[in-house]
């Protein structure tokens, strides 16, 4: 098991992707930490409130990407 996670780590890094937090989550925040990634944090400042009868399911597609057009 801990060669997969160290065989990841190196794949991730050998992509030169930079990993972007968009979040203000300290838990989210200290998850990646706990992986040793190298990553940013850039909050985006957008309303996150479920629309109308959204399901679960639509709102965090919905959120995932606007929170990804805004940094």
């Amino acid at each position: 098991m801990q060669t997969d996670y160290f065989t990841t780590k190196m794949q991730l890094q050998s992509q030169k992707r930079n990993l972007i937090l968009a979040s203000s989550s300290p838990y989210r925040k200290m998850q990646l930490e706990q992986l040793h990634l190298d990553f940013n944090v850039q909050s985006a400042d957008i309303d996150e409130s479920p629309m109308e009868s959204e399901k679960p399911e639509h709102l965090v597609v919905r959120l995932a990407r606007e929170k990804a057009r805004a940094v």
